[in-house]
């Protein structure tokens, strides 16, 4: 299953930059987060740690996650804008953006209708792209996230309800799965 993670997210972005375009992932990472990191006061955000976004050791800090909440969406769409000329195979990096935030059982219909219902699912111009990367992009980094013990990983919290909701339409699929049909005799020579 996957998640609307910034893992993912940074990790699906990178995959679709023209790698001539630009040297690396952490050089990725600091264009992406380029407002923040011009801040004054961004001391809070160590660019020698972007690399571990990539395996999904870090998260962005609390300090970068409460900027970009109350900054304005142009604070992050600088960085993406600076990204997105580097972008190649923009069709279906959209389609799975929008895939990813629409099969993300861990988010609520109401948090998945809110944020799909201005976009399209296909890719129409870069502009549409850009927002939908923004709003990928803001959902992996004000999501729950939690590292048990021993664990390199930070993972996605799913509630509990969400985990029972999964176990009883999975029961309920199974039990529906052949409610339509109808029994067809074997061929005389069985």
């Amino acid at each position: 299953m996957m998640y609307c993670d910034f893992k993912t997210v940074t990790n699906t972005l990178y995959d679709h930059v023209v790698k001539s375009s630009i040297k690396s992932f952490t050089a990725f990472i600091n264009t992406l987060l380029v407002t923040f990191i011009n801040e004054k006061n961004s001391s809070s955000y160590d660019t020698s740690q972007a690399s571990k976004f990539k395996t999904g050791e870090r998260i962005p800090s609390k300090g970068c996650v409460e900027y970009y909440k109350k900054k304005e969406r142009t604070a992050l769409l600088d960085g993406i804008s600076d990204i997105n000329p580097m972008l190649a195979y923009k069709e279906p990096l959209h389609k799975f953006l929008y895939d990813l935030i629409l099969n993300d059982n861990a988010l609520s219909n109401e948090k998945q209708k809110a944020t799909l219902e201005h976009h399209l699912q296909n890719y129409t111009d870069d502009t549409a792209l850009a927002d939908l990367i923004y709003d990928a992009l803001i959902l992996s980094m004000t999501r729950k996230y939690k590292k048990e013990q021993g664990e390199k990983e930070y993972h996605v919290v799913v509630s509990a309800k969400v985990q029972n909701q999964n176990i009883c339409l999975a029961v309920t699929d199974l039990s529906r799965l052949f409610a339509n049909t109808e029994y067809v005799p074997p061929c005389d020579h069985f």
